[in-house]
């Protein structure tokens, strides 16, 4: 046996133990926690013992092929009320079987469902059966290229399949995929072609519109330059430095510079405006400091295993000259899980601990109890799983929110709700019960006729998809019927509506230039033109012929003017993005200014009379200490105002009390389920009563008075939650929106308008015309397709998990999403829009959406992923063809871009539930959502440059020599590991190119030219995804960024050749790092050298 010690620059020391044949069978971390590998004769790895004990067994056949693997024994508990019942104790299994070649054809799992695999006589995938019978089928072609894919429906009660859809697919003399078509069985209805240069580098790309987006790249094969033909072109500009990293982006508007450290570390970030976001980090690459633009501070400390121990965000309030410290505690179990978290507020005279919040796990790693003490004040989460990781039962207690008697049904004054939820063989969520609210929604699927229904107290809402899986046709349980129709792309094309069809435009690229209505007399009701900048914001709005709006924007990106009536305003911001003056142009008066204390909090707004001049009131802000809006008060003339801002433990408003000249004239309390969704509103002596569906989604608000219930309205959408009617009165009004999903206007049945909505760019209301009494009860305004609820009480939107004061335009708490270092705007946690409301929205609260494409289909395999950063996270949690090996590394990467606490654990379990009802995975998913103005060339580059990481995500890599074993059993996991902010000391993969078209790694090896790929790295990194052309093909278990992190640590762990092959190393990772369980790298090289021919994972 062999014993290495591995010490970082820190002196932290962690310990690896091999055996005679270098397989690792004990490592002790650097904070002394054990974990122990045993393997049978053959080499396999049959049992894992973690530090906590727990242990994972593997099993194999004859030929050393994974087929069964045990997962610890899971204690699961369910309650009653607030009574635990007696613990069960369950083993899951996953069971894989193969056929004589060793191909997987069937796999079991944990709640029994079997998935099939099968295979042609050449050894490639043919066709695949999901656990309810629908099928794919796979055809190739001479050079085992995938030309063609058809998916059949599997109907049981007539025990057929129904074909529902063909695609096509097409490859140049290199086997490079050049086009593939819709899912019509038409192989003409192209929706993408692709052309390349010489090396593989993607030069070209064409939509099926016609859209033409080409790159350029430099002898590094780094995309310095796009254009897309849109109309004006939009064009961007990158450059980098001498190894890789990105040093300067452009756009028409200006340069921003990063500058990074001898490591790769980003130390500083320069706008376009000349200010600075700085950072610095110690010797392992952690990052102890960041310092925005206008003097924010915020510092990290870290245990010896590079886990967050404490967050110091320093507040300073100049003119008070107060300094206060913000600061966060995490503490983790011995396998790196958050067990508890503690926020505290401390000035040089008191230490006030805000909030406590601690975690339980199951053997699986999966939160099972989450337990918060704000105030002395408890609210608990509790979950149980199925076999598959779905969480089935959630009970909810929450002293935070006190319920008034009669309306709360068990008479305790606190919420207290358990949300039972069912899944279908394919874990989609078919049907949701909530005893606090004593509604079940249900959902079904009909995979033959290609319908998805939802069933309420409303009645019964039918989608229909076409073969694309793109929403066709929509019937509501008022029998009225909404039908879609695309451009090959995806783009929205025609709704036809009752009494109305709406037709949609695009500029040549990916925006939309002209949305117009016509009823059913021929009239228009609707009728936009949008013209845009060469960096795709909109630049005029032009209502019915006339103008109506202009804008401009600061090079930063800011709405700078706005243009309308005769009135030009102007917003001024300090460096983080915070509006600190408005100024009416065409007066020359100011019409509002702002300041703000560090870390972005606001400190006071001034109003004034923008014709005069006058000051009309003053507003002062106080804060909680961990960041949530505590009170504002408000001068006018004679009369004070207060309004006092209470909070949940999830940070989610709960209670406003208003208080005018000392007498209290209004108390609001809102309640929340388990999911974060708000279920009600009382006012005074006045319940409002939000009834959701199993998508979340309010279809019913009923108001309850004195004992007396009515329903105040009903609402409409599709299935993604997106408005189309409402009725009030025993009359249905239908939407109309603009391109910013504004609700614009209400029309009847005939078309005809109703009620007309005017906001300004933030969300204030300027003016409603028409039935002013079915204007009010319709609670859907600014941002309202999306579901962006107006609150009249409040004069807030809950827009997702928080409320938005457009008065500020800002948000009254932080989000958790701590944002991107490479975009320091992003680092304002209480920002709306970045700054930008014209051309950004944030309909769930999490991170600004740029309008890409707005009304774009959003398919059922699909849906509405809002986070754009983590969207490819999203879709994998939420797939039901993602392993419990795929979710548990997506969900520690969108925990690795969440603060933990508030609702981390509560969105993550929401984005995973709410996901499990779609049906198909997507052939072709994009790398990313998102292609920002800032970000289209950096997102290129990612998937060209191999080996960089974007600087901005907290990483959540391992520091060098720290190879931690990861736990292959934990479903939908969300339990949280805080790594290391910082990139680690390791920088392993990270790529220099050489002067001979070669390129070698921060490990040492050097990857080549390579006949089929253009380069050995592109030949590695064909095993970050599926084949299904090639049978025993394995793919890497983390994503395309960190693989060749992974080879050059197998690299430097090798130990000796193959016996039959001296270029041969089957290297032993001490951790799983393959998606079927696969524990080493089989790394192949030119014998004798460090020229890479391959690496791919398996099992030693």
């Amino acid at each position: 046996m062999t014993l290495t010690a591995e010490t970082n620059a820190l002196n932290q020391t962690a310990y690896f133990k091999y055996d005679g044949d270098r397989k690792l069978i004990e490592s002790i971390d650097r904070l002394g926690k054990k974990t122990e590998n045993k393997y049978d004769r053959n080499g396999n790895l049959i049992k894992v013992i973690n530090p906590l004990n727990q242990v994972v067994e593997y099993s194999y056949d004859e030929a050393n092929r994974l087929t069964l693997i045990k997962h610890p024994q899971v204690t699961k508990v369910r309650y009653e009320g607030q009574a635990p019942l007696p613990p069960e104790t369950v083993i899951i299994t996953e069971v894989f079987e193969y056929n004589e070649l060793g191909q997987k054809v069937a796999e079991k799992d944990g709640n029994g469902h079997v998935s099939q695999s099968i295979y042609d006589k050449a050894g490639r995938l043919a066709r695949t059966v999901d656990p309810l019978g629908n099928q794919r089928i796979m055809y190739y072609d001479a050079n085992d290229n995938k030309y063609k894919e058809e998916d059949w429906a599997y109907d049981s009660v007539t025990d057929t399949l129904y074909k529902k859809g063909t695609t096509f697919y097409t490859y140049d003399e290199l086997n490079r995929l050049i086009s593939f078509t819709d899912a019509s069985g038409n192989p003409n209805s192209i929706v993408e072609k692709t052309k390349y240069d010489a090396l593989g580098n993607e030069v070209k790309v064409i939509s099926g519109t016609g859209v033409v987006t080409e790159y350029q790249y430099n002898r590094n094969n780094e995309s310095i330059y796009s254009k897309e033909s849109s109309s004006p072109p939009v064009e961007t500009w990158a450059l980098y430095d001498g190894v890789g990293n990105l040093a300067i982006s452009i756009d028409k508007q200006g340069a921003t510079y990063n500058i990074y450290d001898m490591n790769g570390n980003l130390l500083q970030v320069v706008d376009s405006e000349g200010k600075k976001t700085t950072y610095t980090y110690n010797a392992v690459g952690d990052k102890l400091k960041q310092v925005d633009s206008t003097g924010g501070e915020t510092e990290w400390q870290y245990d010896d295993e590079g886990q967050i121990k404490k967050e110091i965000v320093k507040i300073v309030d100049s003119e008070k000259n107060e300094t206060k410290y913000q600061i966060t505690d995490y503490q983790y179990d011995d396998l790196g899980q958050v067990n508890k978290k503690t926020i505290t507020e401390k000035s040089s005279e008191t230490s006030v601990t805000s909030k406590e919040i601690t975690y339980s796990y199951d053997e699986l790693g999966r939160v099972v109890k989450e337990t918060a003490i704000v105030d002395g004040k408890i609210t608990e989460n509790r979950y149980y799983y199925d076999n598959n990781g779905n969480v089935t039962n959630t009970w909810t207690y929450d002293q935070t929110v006190q319920v008034p008697i009669e309306y709360d049904p068990d008479g305790d004054g606190y919420f207290n709700s358990e949300t039972v939820s069912v899944y279908d063989g394919n874990n989609r969520l078919i049907q949701e019960s909530i005893t606090h609210t004593a509604t079940t929604t249900v959902n079904r699927f009909d995979d033959k006729n290609n319908t998805e229904t939802f069933q309420s107290a409303l009645g019964t809402t039918t989608v229909v998809y076409d073969n694309d899986d793109r929403t066709k046709e929509i019937t509501t349980p008022n029998f009225d019927t909404i039908m879609y129709e695309y451009y090959v792309d995806d783009s929205l094309a025609k709704v036809t509506a009752p009494g109305i069809t709406t037709a949609f435009t695009y500029n040549g690229g990916s925006k939309v230039s002209t949305i117009k209505g016509v009823n059913i007399n021929g009239a228009t009701v609707i009728d936009y033109q949008y013209g845009y900048t060469d960096t795709e914001q909109i630049a005029q709005v032009t209502e019915k012929g006339q103008v109506k709006k202009k804008y401009t924007y600061a090079p930063n990106g800011y709405l700078e003017t706005v243009e309308t009536n005769g009135t030009k305003l102007k917003y001024t911001y300090d460096s983080n993005g915070n509006i600190v003056k408005v100024e009416n142009l065409t007066t020359g008066k100011l019409k509002s200014e702002y300041t703000y204390m560090t870390g972005n909090r606001i400190k006071q707004r001034k109003d004034y009379n923008d014709q005069t001049g006058a000051l009309i009131r003053t507003t002062d802000y106080t804060f909680h200490p961990n960041g949530m809006l505590a009170k504002a008060i408000t001068v006018e003339g004679t009369k004070k105002t207060v309004i006092d801002y209470g909070y949940n433990s999830d940070d989610q408003l709960i209670s406003i009390r208003t208080t005018v000249d000392g007498n209290v004239v209004k108390n609001i309390i809102y309640e929340y389920d388990q999911d974060g969704n708000r279920l009600s509103k009382t006012v005074g002596h006045t319940h409002y009563h939000y009834h959701r569906d199993t998508n979340g989604e309010i279809f019913i608000i009923t108001k309850q008075i004195a004992g007396g219930q009515e329903t105040t309205a009903s609402f409409y959408k599709d299935s993604d939650g997106n408005l189309l009617s409402f009725r009030y009165k025993d009359v249905v009004y239908y939407y109309q929106f603009n391109v910013r999903g504004d609700v614009i206007a209400l029309t009847d049945a005939a078309g005809n308008i109703v009620v007309t909505y005017e906001y300004d760019e933030w969300g204030n209301v300027i003016s409603i015309t028409g039935n002013l009494e079915v204007a009010e009860a319709n609670p859907y305004r600014y941002v309202g397709k999306y579901g962006v609820l107006y609150d009249p009480d409040s004069d807030m939107y809950l827009m997702g998990w928080r409320d938005y004061d457009p008065k500020t335009g800002r948000f009254i708490v932080p989000d958790e999403y701590e944002g991107e270092e490479t975009e320091p705007t992003s680092l304002n946690r209480y920002l709306y829009a970045d700054g930008d409301p014209v051309n950004n929205i944030d309909p769930d609260g999490h991170l600004p959406k740029w309008l890409q494409r707005g009304w774009k289909a959003t398919k059922k395999f699909a849906k509405k992923g809002y986070n754009i950063a983590i969207g490819d996270d999203i879709r994998t949690l939420k797939s039901p063809k993602s392993k419990w090996y795929h979710k548990a590394g997506a969900a520690a990467s969108i925990a690795s871009n969440f603060i933990l606490g508030a609702g981390a654990v509560k969105w993550g379990i929401k984005a995973v539930k709410y996901g499990k009802k779609m049906k198909k995975a997507k052939k072709f998913v994009a790398v990313s959502v998102k292609k920002t103005r800032k970000s289209k060339l950096q997102s290129k580059r990612y998937s060209q440059t191999w080996g960089y990481k974007p600087s901005g995500h907290r990483k959540s890599t391992p520091r060098k020599g720290t190879p931690r074993l990861t736990k292959p059993a934990s479903g939908d996991n969300i339990g949280v590991n805080l790594r290391s902010k910082g990139t680690g000391n390791s920088q392993l993969g990270k790529l220099t190119y050489n002067k001979d078209g070669t390129w070698t790694s921060s490990g040492g090896l050097v990857y080549g030219p390579d006949k089929k790929f253009g380069n050995r790295v592109n030949h590695i990194l064909a095993h970050t995804k599926p084949n299904l052309n090639k049978a025993n093909h394995t793919v890497f278990n983390v994503d395309k960024t960190k693989v060749l992190g992974v080879v050059d640590e197998a690299w430097a762990r090798k130990g000796q050749p193959l016996p039959n092959d001296p270029g041969a190393y089957i290297v032993p990772m001490g951790r799983v790092i393959g998606t079927n369980g696969e524990t080493a790298v089989r790394l192949v090289v030119k014998p004798g050298t460090n020229e890479v021919i391959t690496a791919y994972p398996v099992k030693p």
